[in-house]
C-alpha cells in the first residue's frame, strides 16, 4: 500500500529513451488544472474522505462488496487527421471486449497467483441512446488537421476543434486522439469538471490484437490494457506503488508494497519485504503481463459508483433502451391569431408523456395537446414545431407548421450612437413642447416617450444645445424626421436640418413639416458628432444620438385620450410572477405605450400588449391596472386585473440520520428562533419554528450537539432554500464546518439581497465523521428542518450570543503516537474514560495480530513485525480507527 498527492489527471506516456516503458506525466496538467479550478483539490480530498469511510465500514462490518452488476454507457468520439486514426468500430469493439473481460475477471490469462485477485462486477456498453433520445451507435468521429492535441483537454472542446463531451453523468466519454509526446493515454478523477471528464487514449493503443487484424495497434500496449488502467483511474484508483517508496499509501488495504513502479514483466521482482504485484493493472507492466484488480480495489471502485458516490449518476443512468420513436403529432392547427400571440392544437400521441412546442426557436414543454403562445410580434410569420415525448425524455418526430400573427409589425429604426461621451454630449432639445435636458448617457439615449406635435406645411424650429466637460470642441448636427413612417430616415425631405461643424452654442434651425407627411405618432432623431455632419444610421467617435417621437396632425393640438385597454387578464401566475395582457387601445393620432400599476404604484412602461411581473409575495391577492398613452400625453382610463399567486406548496427531498444513540442535535438558534431538543429519532420536522430574517442581512446561527457519553466530530451542513423553489442548490449552503464540542458553535449567515420574499425551508445536518448533502441518508447524526421567513420589516440578527465559532476541526477522535513506533504507543482519545475501551491490531491482509484493553491508554507493540497495520479502538460506544507503521 502506498499514499500518494490527489491529483487531478494521470498521463501514460510512451518513454522513448526506455525502450517503450510506461510513466506518469501528471504534476504539469495537474498544475494547469489546479491553476483553472482552486477548488479541485479540495472537492477531491472530500470524495476521499467518503471513500475511506465507506470502506472502513465494509470492513469493520465484514460487509460484501459484491451486489449487482452494474453497466456503465460508453459512448467513444474519435478525433482523427489520418486514415490509420479513424480507427474501426471492429477495434473500438474489441477495447470494450478487454475491459469487460478484466473488469469481470474472465479475460483468459487470468491465474490464481494472487488468492485477493476479485471480479469487480462492473460492465461496459456502448449507449444506444444518445442525449436527445435519439438512436446511436455510441461512437461520434471528426475529421481535423490538428495532428498532436497534447494534454490540456482540447480534444473535449469544440470551441478549439475536439468534441464536446455527452452528458458526464450519464456517459463515460471516451476520446481517442493522436495525444502527442509518445502519451498513451490519461483519465479524470472523479471530482473534476464535468465539461472535462472521462478518458483520453492514443488510437495505436485502443483495442487488443488478440480480438481481430488490421487495428492500428502498437506492442507491448496492444492488448487494451491501457485503457483498463486508465478507467480504473476514472473510478478513483491510484498506481499501486503510490508514486512514492516504502511505506507509501495507494489507500488499499490488500496490495503488497512496493518501491516503485515495475515495467515489462518482472514477475518475481520483491521490494519492501514483499512480492511486488507486477500483474495488478494498476502498475506499470506490459499489456501481457497485467491481468487482476484485488478486492480492495474492488471496494474502492464500487464506492465511488454506489448510493453517495460523486459517479453515483453514471451507475444509474442506461443509455440502452430502444430509441424515442413516436409518430409526428396529426392535425397540427392555429386558431386565436391576434397581434401578440395564438393558440396551435393537435392530436394526442400513443405513448406520449407530454409535448415540445417550439415556436420561433423558444421551446416549452406541455402536458395537454395545445399551447398559447403569447408576447409575439405583430404582423410576423413564426415558425411552431410540435413533437411528442418518451418517459426516457427522448423526442419522436416533429409536426410544422407557420403561423403568421396580425397587426402591423413594428418599425425597426437603423442603429445610430457616438462611442465616446466623456469630452461633449447632447445637453438640451427644444422643439415645441420638447423642452429636454439630460446627460450623456452611453451615446445614445431613447426619449420617444417625450414628445411634441408639428402641423403639416407648417414652419418648426429646433434649438440644440451641446454639453462640454473641459474643452470646448468643433460639432456638426443634423436632425431626421421619418415622415412617411415606414421605419427609416432615407426618403426625400427626410433629412430636415443639419449644421456644420462649429463651437457654437446653441445651434438653432428651422424646417417645414411637408402636406404629405403621414398623419401620427414617429420617429425623429438628433445626432451630434464631434468635427462632422453626421448621418442617420452611424456609428462615430465623439457624440450623441437622441430619438423622440413628434405627432403629425393639422395643427391643432391632441387633446382625446387612447380608448381603456380591454381584456386585461393574468396568466402564468406563480407563486412569485404573473404575465398580464390585454387588448389593444385606439386612438385619433396613435397610442405609443402603456403605463402598468400595481394598485397605485408605477410598474413599467411597454409598447407591447403584455408583460411579465415578477418579485410577488406567494399566496397574495394583487390588482393590477393598464392605462394607455399617446404622443401628446393623453392618458386613457384604467383597465384593471386581480389575482392570487399560488401558495408554496413545494416538495423537499428526505435526509436522515439513522442512529441517534451516541449524538444528535439539541440546539438551533437563528432568525430571532431558538429551539432546544433531544434525540429526534434522526429526523426531527421543526417546520412550524420560524426565524425571520431581511434581505442582504447577515444573521448569527448558532447549533451544537448533543452526546449520551463519549464526544465525537461532527460535521455540522445548513441550507436555506432562498429562491423557494423545493430544492437546496449548492449556491443555497450558507453554513458548514466540524467540531467536537459539545457547545454552543456560532457561524455567520448571510442572506443574499435578491432572496424571495416569504415562508421557505432551512435545513440543519449534522453528521459524524464527515460533511453530509443535502438529500442524504447516513448513519450517526441527525437532521432538522425549519421554517424561515424574508421579510423586508425583519431586522439583523448580529453575534448576539458568546460562542465558539464553527470551523473545520481536523478529526481526530483516535490519535496513536508516536507513528512510526517502535516499542511503546500511547494512545489518546476524545474521551476521559477509557476503563471500556478495548484495542485491537489488524495486518494488512486483514489479520487480528494483537487485542487488548486500554487501560492506561499504553500498547506494548515491541513484538509487532515491521509494516503497517490499522489500529481498531472500540471505546464503549463506536469503532475507531487509526493507522499504524511498526518501525
Amino acid at each position: 500500500m502506498k499514499k500518494i498527492t490527489l491529483t487531478l489527471m494521470c498521463l501514460l506516456f510512451v518513454a522513448v529513451n526506455f525502450a517503450q516503458q510506461r510513466n506518469c506525466h501528471s504534476m504539469e496538467n495537474l498544475e494547469y488544472r489546479q491553476s483553472l479550478d482552486p477548488t479541485l483539490q479540495q472537492r477531491m480530498g472530500e470524495i476521499e474522505s467518503f471513500t475511506q469511510r465507506k470502506v472502513r465500514e465494509k470492513e469493520s462490518n465484514q460487509a460484501r462488496v459484491d451486489g449487482q452488476i452494474i453497466t456503465i454507457p460508453v459512448v467513444v468520439h474519435v478525433i482523427y487527421s489520418n486514415s490509420q486514426e479513424n480507427i474501426s468500430a471492429a477495434q473500438i469493439q474489441s477495447q470494450l471486449d478487454v475491459l469487460n473481460e478484466d473488469y469481470r475477471r474472465t479475460n483468459s490469462d487470468a491465474n490464481s497467483k494472487w488468492s485477493q485477485a476479485a471480479d469487480t462486477q462492473i460492465e461496459f456498453q456502448l449507449a444506444t441512446i444518445d442525449p436527445n433520445g435519439n438512436p446511436t451507435t455510441g461512437i461520434t468521429r471528426k475529421s481535423s488537421s490538428t495532428t498532436s492535441w497534447g494534454t490540456n483537454d482540447a480534444m473535449k472542446k469544440s470551441s478549439q476543434g475536439g468534441v464536446d463531451p455527452w452528458d458526464a453523468s450519464e456517459y463515460l466519454n471516451m476520446w481517442v486522439c493522436n495525444i502527442g509526446g509518445g502519451i498513451l493515454g490519461y483519465a479524470q478523477f472523479p471530482g473534476g469538471s464535468a465539461s472535462t471528464d472521462g478518458v483520453v487514449m492514443g488510437p495505436q493503443y485502443f483495442g487488443s490484437s488478440d480480438k481481430g487484424t488490421g487495428f492500428y495497434l502498437s506492442a507491448p500496449f496492444d492488448k487494451g490494457r491501457t485503457t483498463t488502467h486508465e478507467v480504473g483511474h476514472f473510478l478513483n484508483l491510484r498506481h499501486i506503488w503510490g508514486d512514492g517508496g516504502c511505506g507509501v499509501d495507494d489507500f488499499v488495504s490488500d496490495t503488497p508494497e512496493s518501491d516503485a513502479a515495475n515495467y515489462g514483466c518482472e514477475s518475481s521482482h520483491s521490494s519492501c519485504g514483499s512480492l511486488d504485484m507486477v500483474e495488478n493493472y494498476m502498475d506499470y507492466s506490459d499489456d501481457t503481463c497485467m491481468n487482476l484488480f484485488t478486492v480492495g480495489q474492488k471496494a474502492r471502485m464500487r464506492t465511488v459508483l454506489e448510493a453517495g458516490g460523486s459517479r453515483r449518476s453514471l451507475a444509474l443512468s442506461d443509455k440502452f433502451g430502444t430509441p424515442c420513436d413516436l409518430a409526428a403529432p396529426a392535425s397540427l392547427s392555429s386558431s386565436s391569431v391576434g397581434d401578440n400571440g395564438f393558440t396551435v392544437s393537435w392530436s394526442s400521441v400513443s405513448g406520449a408523456v407530454s409535448y415540445d412546442v417550439t415556436v420561433g426557436g423558444s421551446t416549452s414543454n406541455v402536458s395537454g395537446t395545445s399551447f398559447t403562445a403569447s408576447g409575439l410580434t405583430a404582423g410576423t410569420q413564426y415558425s411552431v414545431s410540435v413533437s411528442a415525448k418518451c418517459s426516457d425524455g427522448g423526442s419522436g418526430t416533429a409536426a410544422t407548421t407557420n403561423v403568421t400573427t396580425t397587426g402591423t409589425p413594428p418599425l425597426n429604426y437603423c442603429d445610430s450612437k457616438g462611442n465616446s461621451v466623456a469630452d461633449e454630449y447632447i445637453g438640451r432639445v427644444q422643439l415645441g413642447t420638447i423642452n429636454n435636458t439630460s446627460g450623456g448617457g452611453s451615446g445614445y439615449t431613447d426619449h420617444t416617450s417625450i414628445s411634441t406635435t408639428l402641423a403639416k406645411s407648417a414652419s418648426a424650429t429646433i434649438t440644440i444645445t451641446p454639453t462640454w466637460t473641459g474643452t470646448t470642441y468643433n460639432e456638426g448636427y443634423a436632425v431626421f424626421i421619418d415622415y412617411n413612417q415606414d421605419g427609416d430616415f432615407a426618403d426625400s425631405g427626410e433629412t430636415v436640418w443639419t449644421k456644420t461643424a462649429s463651437k457654437t452654442t446653441p445651434v438653432s434651425g428651422s424646417f417645414t413639416v411637408p402636406a404629405s407627411a403621414a398623419s401620427g405618432a414617429t420617429r425623429m432623431r438628433v445626432s451630434m458628432k464631434y468635427d462632422g455632419v453626421p448621418t442617420s444610421c452611424e456609428t462615430f467617435s465623439y457624440g450623441e444620438v437622441e430619438d423622440y417621437t413628434v405627432v403629425i396632425g393639422a395643427g391643432a393640438p391632441d387633446t382625446q385620450a387612447p380608448s381603456t385597454p380591454g381584456n386585461v387578464s393574468a396568466s402564468s401566475v406563480t407563486q412569485t410572477s404573473a404575465t398580464l395582457s390585454w387588448s389593444a387601445s385606439s386612438d385619433n393620432v396613435g397610442v405609443t405605450g402603456y403605463d402598468v400599476y400595481r394598485g397605485a404604484t408605477f410598474v413599467t412602461s411597454t409598447t407591447s400588449t403584455s408583460t411579465n411581473v415578477s418579485g410577488l409575495t406567494a399566496a397574495t391577492s394583487y390588482t393590477y391596472s393598464v392605462r394607455a398613452k399617446d404622443a401628446a400625453g393623453n392618458e386613457s382610463a384604467a383597465g384593471t386585473v386581480s389575482f392570487t399567486t399560488l401558495s408554496n406548496q413545494v416538495s423537499y427531498c428526505t435526509s436522515t440520520g439513522s442512529r441517534v444513540t451516541y449524538e444528535w442535535i439539541d440546539y438551533v438558534s437563528f432568525g430571532g428562533m431558538t429551539n432546544s431538543t433531544g434525540a429526534n429519532g434522526g429526523y426531527g420536522d421543526f417546520t412550524s419554528q420560524v426565524a425571520t430574517v431581511a434581505p442582504g442581512s447577515s444573521n448569527q446561527l448558532l447549533v451544537s450537539a448533543g452526546f449520551s457519553g463519549s464526544s465525537y466530530t461532527e460535521f455540522f451542513s445548513v441550507w436555506i432554500d432562498f429562491n423557494q423553489d423545493g430544492t437546496f442548490a449548492s449556491s443555497e449552503k450558507v453554513a458548514s464546518g466540524s467540531s467536537s464540542s459539545a457547545g454552543n458553535l456560532s457561524y455567520t449567515v448571510a442572506v443574499p439581497a435578491n432572496a424571495v420574499l416569504g415562508n421557505t425551508r432551512m435545513r440543519v445536518s449534522m453528521k459524524y465523521n464527515s460533511a453530509s448533502t443535502a438529500c442524504e441518508s447516513f448513519g450517526d447524526g441527525e437532521v432538522e428542518d425549519y421554517t424561515v421567513n424574508i421579510s423586508t420589516s425583519a431586522r439583523s440578527y448580529g453575534a448576539d450570543v458568546s460562542a465558539e465559532a464553527l470551523r473545520n476541526e481536523k478529526v481526530l477522535d483516535v490519535v496513536a503516537y508516536p507513528n512510526p513506533a517502535t516499542s511503546f504507543i500511547q494512545v489518546k482519545l476524545n474521551t476521559k474514560d477509557t476503563s471500556n475501551a478495548t484495542y485491537r491490531i489488524v495486518n494488512t491482509i486483514g489479520q487480528s495480530v494483537q487485542t487488548g484493553r486500554l487501560d492506561n491508554a499504553n500498547i506494548n507493540v515491541s513484538k509487532l513485525q515491521t509494516g503497517m497495520y490499522i489500529l481498531e479502538v472500540n471505546d464503549g460506544q463506536k469503532l475507531l480507527t487509526t493507522k499504524l507503521v511498526k518501525k
